[in-house]
């Protein structure tokens, strides 16, 4: 599978996850404008190539570690730039992924997320992370998204290191490593933990899928979020409180339309996306 598209199973000594690694790329926007070949789409043939080692995975009791490049979801940086009006307002979104292959991702997701241990993306530079949702809201798998260490977008130099259970190796814990370009004598140390960042003692999943109201509201999480977003490179403006519902709406809409709707309709106090404070992040630096 790795020669035919760039995707792969690895089972490595000792370990107790199977590690499933998609080609995500595959899956995206400009994949398809510039590369695809017509009659033969290798992107559906690797979304069936996952549903059929989900399944094997689950016959043969069995968990996952997932890995892709891209995550599913929104652009933040894009639609922030492009779409956005001064009010915070969004005209359109852009999306990562081509709407059918994130459909069909999500589908298959959702019925095996018995065997999905943890998901981890990169892509955005970005220190953040994606939760994937139950038609009726409720979380059922969070995405780790590790930053870069590279600076291109504006971020600090950073990446993450993950706690986990010998046992089970159920994801417990992060912290993340960054390299601040502003410091006179920069090297890479731990900037934060995950867990006494955001005052949690649960596994690590279940903490991302909580913290998602939290940060709807909640200034000091808000204020921490939009600090470690760009592992600490904070340039004026980054994240302000005209743009943090395009930031906020990205963890848990994948959906674009569902997206849009979320951005804009954040401030009007809408009980699924409630309101924020006037401005949060006037202390963030």
């Amino acid at each position: 599978t790795y020669t035919a598209g760039g995707y792969y199973v690895a089972n490595p000594p000792g370990s107790k996850v199977l590690f499933v690694c998609l080609n995500s790329i595959l899956f995206s926007q400009r994949w398809l404008e510039n590369t695809a070949n017509e009659g033969d789409d290798i992107a559906l043939r690797q979304l069936d190539w996952l549903e059929l080692t989900l399944a094997e995975a689950s016959k043969g009791n069995k968990k996952v570690w997932l890995v892709t490049h891209i995550p599913p979801g929104a652009d933040i940086f894009t639609t922030v730039s492009t779409y956005m009006d001064k009010s915070g307002d969004i005209s359109n979104a852009a999306s990562f992924w081509k709407e059918e292959y994130q459909e069909c991702f999500l589908e298959i997701t959702k019925r095996y997320d018995h065997v999905i241990e943890a998901v981890f993306s990169g892509h955005t530079h970005m220190d953040e992370y994606r939760l994937l949702l139950e038609n009726d809201g409720a979380a059922y798998k969070a995405t780790i998204v590790t930053p870069s260490v590279s600076p291109v977008f504006g971020n600090d130099p950073a990446f993450k290191v993950v706690t986990m259970d010998r046992e089970n190796w159920e994801l417990l814990d992060y912290h993340s490593v960054a390299y601040h370009l502003g410091s006179a004598f920069p090297e890479f140390s731990t900037y934060y933990v995950f867990s006494e960042a955001y005052s949690t003692e649960m596994p690590l999943e279940l903490s991302l899928i909580s913290l998602f109201p939290n940060l709807a509201t909640d200034t000091l999480s808000q204020q921490a979020y939009a600090r470690f977003y760009y592992s600490g490179h904070n340039a004026a403006d980054n994240i302000n409180a005209t743009n943090w519902p395009a930031y906020w709406c990205g963890i848990g809409k994948m959906v674009q339309e569902e997206y849009i709707e979320c951005v804009n309709s954040y401030r009007l106090g809408d009980t699924s996306t409630p309101t924020t404070l006037d401005n949060p992040f006037t202390q963030n630096q």
